[in-house]
C-alpha cells in the first residue's frame, strides 16, 4: 500500500507540471525537487558543481545545493531582492533591485558592489556575460573586460533604452528602443540593423548564442517568438509553435545535444531544427534554467523546481 501512494504521489508531481492543455502532449518527463523549499525560481545557474537559484519577489537569498546531493543550504545578503544573475570569470555576478552590480567569489556568502563607472541613475534591464567581458543594458551601455572593476560607457546615439546585448565573433548587437543596432568594434561605432533583416523593430527583450547561431525573443507577448540567425545577426528567421498554448512570454534559452529549450509562460518549448518549429515539452509557466549535463532544471514562476533527463533521440 505504501509503495502504491509513493507511485501516485510521484506520478501527480510529473502530471501538474504539464497539465496546462489536454490539446498538447509534451515530449519531455518532468519530476519535481521536492526538497527546493520555495515555490518560485525565476533566476537559476549552475557554477561549477552547485545549483543556484532565487527568486526576483524576495530579499536576497539564495538557495545552493551540490551536484548529487538534494539538501538546499541558503546565503542572505544585505540588498534588495534579486533581479537576474550571471556566472563569469569563476564569480556569480547578480543585478539588485534595477541599480547595483555586486559580485560573488564564494558562492554567495560575502558580496561587493561592482558599480565603478556606472551612472548613479542607471536602471539596469539586463546583465549579460560574454567572452570577452560583461554588459550592463538599461538606460545607457556599458561594458567592463575587467571583471566589472570599471566600467566604460558605449551608449548609442540617439537611444534611451538599451533591453538586452548580444555578442558572436567580433559582432556586438544591441536590442534599443529604437531597434537593434551591430558594431564590429565593441561599441565604438553602431550601425542600425535594417528592417529588411527581419527582426529590426521586434523590441528584443533576451538573447542567446547556441549551436554557432544568435537567438532572440521578442518581449511582446502578442509575438509569442523567437527569432534565429545564422549570418551574425544580417538576416533573421522567424519560428512557429511557441503560441501553442495561446500568446506567450519567453524569458530563458538553453541548448543540449543539437536541441533548442525556451522557458515560457505556458511552458519549456524544445525545437530540433534551429528554432524553426517549436513543440511543446511540459513544465508551466517556465521562468528560468540551469542544465548539469543531461539534465535541465527548471525554476518556475508559482510551482517550485523540476527537473528532466535530456538525451532523447533527434
Amino acid at each position: 500500500m505504501k509503495k502504491c501512494f509513493v507511485i501516485i504521489c510521484i506520478a501527480l508531481c510529473i502530471v501538474s507540471c504539464q497539465s496546462e492543455s489536454n490539446s498538447v502532449n509534451p515530449v519531455n518527463q518532468w519530476i519535481k525537487v521536492a526538497s527546493y523549499p520555495l515555490q518560485s525560481g525565476n533566476n537559476a545557474l549552475f557554477l561549477k558543481d552547485t545549483l543556484i537559484i532565487t527568486d526576483t519577489a524576495t530579499a536576497a537569498v539564495f538557495y545552493k545545493v551540490k551536484k548529487n546531493e538534494t539538501s538546499f543550504n541558503t546565503s542572505n545578503a544585505s540588498f534588495g531582492h534579486v533581479e537576474s544573475f550571471v556566472s563569469y570569470g569563476g564569480g556569480l555576478y547578480c543585478v539588485s533591485m534595477g541599480n547595483t552590480v555586486n559580485y560573488s567569489g564564494d558562492f554567495c556568502r560575502t558580496w561587493v558592489q561592482k558599480n565603478n563607472g556606472l551612472p548613479n541613475t542607471i536602471s539596469i534591464s539586463d546583465l549579460v556575460a560574454t567572452d570577452i567581458g560583461l554588459y550592463v543594458c538599461g538606460n545607457g551601455l556599458y561594458y567592463s573586460n575587467d571583471n566589472g572593476d570599471s566600467w566604460n560607457d558605449i551608449s548609442i546615439q540617439g537611444t534611451t533604452l538599451v533591453l538586452s546585448v548580444v555578442y558572436l565573433d567580433h559582432t556586438l548587437i544591441a536590442s534599443t528602443n529604437k531597434g537593434l543596432y551591430n558594431s564590429a568594434d565593441n561599441g565604438a561605432h553602431w550601425i542600425l540593423i535594417a528592417s529588411s533583416s527581419g527582426i529590426s523593430n521586434a523590441s528584443i527583450s533576451k538573447f542567446a548564442v547556441l549551436q554557432n547561431g544568435i537567438y532572440a525573443a521578442s518581449s511582446i507577448v502578442a509575438n509569442s517568438t523567437v527569432y534565429a540567425s545564422f549570418d551574425k545577426g544580417n538576416s533573421w528567421i522567424v519560428s512557429s509553435g511557441l503560441d501553442a498554448l495561446g500568446p506567450n512570454s519567453i524569458y530563458a534559452f538553453e541548448s543540449y545535444n543539437g536541441a533548442l529549450y525556451v522557458a515560457s509562460k505556458h511552458g519549456v518549448f524544445e525545437s530540433v531544427d534551429n528554432a524553426r518549429h517549436w513543440v511543446y515539452s511540459g513544465c508551466d509557466d517556465a521562468r528560468s534554467f540551469a542544465r548539469m549535463g543531461d539534465v535541465l532544471y527548471v525554476g518556475t514562476a508559482s510551482n517550485g523546481l523540476w527537473s528532466s533527463p535530456l538525451g532523447r533521440a533527434n
